[in-house]
């Protein structure tokens, strides 16, 4: 998958994400390797706490993974650096399921995800 992240508003103030990777996504040779994040990041920058669930149904939900994100003015902040993860590695053990519920602490507005 890949594309902005539009979705309803109060999934921006709540921090929690519905990602769908549609009905044949498990059956691919190729499944996800990993999540790469895009938001807006205020100048200070930003530390942000992922976790990431999985679902068959969208009721019963198995924790896949938990991530720390940052994107911060880094050693060199004065010449533009930054020190940035903004990538959710997939375990390999991890269910393939057709959806992805994606929570951030603090909340935080999505622009972007890429699969």
């Amino acid at each position: 998958i890949q594309g902005p992240a539009t979705t309803a508003p109060e999934a921006a103030a709540s921090g929690r994400w519905l990602l769908d990777l549609g009905a044949d996504a498990h059956r691919s040779a190729e499944w996800l390797a990993a999540l790469e994040l895009a938001w807006e990041v205020p100048r200070e920058g930003s530390h942000l706490r992922a976790r990431v669930e999985a679902s068959a149904d969208l009721k019963q939900w198995q924790p896949v993974t938990d991530a720390a994100l940052l994107d911060v003015p880094g050693v060199g902040a004065a010449s533009g650096e930054r020190l940035v993860q903004r990538r959710i590695e997939w375990p390999a053990a991890a269910p393939a399921l057709r959806y992805l519920r994606l929570s951030l602490q603090p909340s935080t507005q999505l622009t972007g995800v890429q699969a």
